[in-house]
């Protein structure tokens, strides 16, 4: 007698039923999360709008000797309208101000609710770079307009790779030549590394590539006499020489009308 087969009862997959006091639960978190979120994003575009938080006012302290204040607040202004208070962006600000040639460096704070200070330190020049540029207390070349340039300033003159070393060697010399008086107007470096010096005077100094110092010191100690003639004046000076100098003479106003009486006396 064969045997009826038994049908065997289906498997039911697993089931996982939230109770609804759980699910109610959910749903207002991820409301509540959706409402902060949106309201964040509202919150900083208006923050965010120059319309609405504007930076309204500008101070600027430092400069005024060769930054105007009022180029400056201008300039910066133009870059602050872009960005709300929380928004401006500081390193713009800088940028721009650093674009203005006699600006150093620059400080930028903000005030609440509506304030930028500006705080500006000018670059100090020292020394004229071939009479087209400047240069700083760091001995980094800066370009400004002409009719800005400082008065009396000492020109380096030579190509831009050996400013540093002219740089060096101007402070070295004019410390040398402090204690008898003596101011560099000019010194020049030739592309053969020889070394030539004018004086604040006028006179011409050759000191060659050689033995710098040891003729440095031969001019600190002969000038004196070489000046002591009122009839005369050394108008130029070659100390490319072992153990001495050759002079080229001008005459003095006073050597001139000597010898101008001279001629006089004899004619």
């Amino acid at each position: 007698m064969a045997r009826r087969s038994q049908a065997k009862p289906k498997r039911r997959g697993f089931e996982w039923r939230w109770p609804p006091a759980v699910m109610l639960k959910m749903l207002s978190g991820v409301l509540l999360l959706g409402l902060l979120f949106g309201g964040a994003s509202w919150l900083a575009g208006k923050l965010a709008d120059p319309e609405v938080m504007p930076v309204r006012h500008v101070g600027v302290d430092g400069g005024s000797r060769h930054v105007s204040r009022i180029q400056l607040q201008r300039r910066i202004e133009q870059v602050v309208r872009r960005g709300s208070f929380f928004t401006v962006d500081v390193a713009a600000v800088r940028k721009a101000a650093r674009e203005i040639p006699w600006v150093d460096d620059i400080r930028v704070r903000k005030h609440w609710p509506d304030r930028l200070y500006i705080e500006v330190t000018e670059k100090h020049a020292v020394l004229r770079w071939n009479d087209n540029a400047l240069v700083d207390v760091k001995g980094k070349p800066f370009v400004v307009p002409h009719d800005s340039f400082p008065p009396r300033l000492a020109n380096l003159r030579g190509d831009k790779a050996d400013l540093p070393r002219l740089f060096n060697a101007y402070r070295d010399i004019q410390r040398r030549l402090n204690p008898v008086g003596l101011r560099v107007a000019e010194l020049a470096l030739s592309p053969r590394g020889a070394w030539r010096l004018k004086l604040d005077g006028g006179t011409l100094v050759e000191l060659g590539a050689e033995d710098l110092h040891r003729r440095l010191a031969r001019l600190v100690m002969l000038y004196p006499r070489l000046v002591a003639d009122p009839l005369r004046f050394p108008e130029k000076l070659d100390l490319r020489y072992a153990n001495g100098l050759s002079v080229g003479w001008r005459d003095t106003e006073k050597g001139l009308a000597a010898r101008s009486r001279s001629s006089r006396g004899k004619s």
